[in-house]
């Protein structure tokens, strides 16, 4: 019975948007058809409306998304650069520190062992950091 009623309700509604003739509707169901066309003309009605309504929506989305990535950007570049400089300023007041209490002499050999290993300890840190960039 309820498969009946879905049937003859899409037929109904097929026949209002003209997909099919009104007679091979059922007319057994008169009242019940009219209910519904009355309901379909009724949503018509407020669908006219809401089309009647002027929206100036004129949203640039890709903008939107351009603009957010830039400030995610640029925050990122903002706590690098105030996190280089606080590591520049810790590994410079330390090399101050180690001069003054041990002399400039070891300060020197320091460098320059610290020079001579920097290559070998840049390459991987770079590839490790790439990798993390990519994932």
């Amino acid at each position: 019975m309820k498969k009946d009623k879905l049937d003859i309700k899409a037929s109904i509604i097929d026949s209002y948007y003209n997909e099919i003739s009104e007679k091979d509707t059922n007319p057994t169901f008169n009242n019940e058809s009219n209910e519904i066309r009355n309901k379909l003309n009724a949503m018509s009605d407020k669908f006219d409306c809401i089309n009647e309504l002027d929206f100036d929506l004129d949203v640039n989305i890709l903008n939107i998304i351009q603009n957010a990535e830039d400030i995610k950007v640029k925050k990122k570049n903002k706590f690098e650069t105030i996190y280089f400089v606080l590591i520049a300023f810790l590994i410079l007041s330390s090399l101050l520190f180690i001069g003054i209490a041990s002399g400039f002499k070891v300060l020197i050999y320091g460098e320059i062992f610290i020079g001579a290993l920097t290559p070998f300890a840049l390459i991987p840190l770079a590839q490790i950091c790439k990798k993390r960039e990519e994932v």
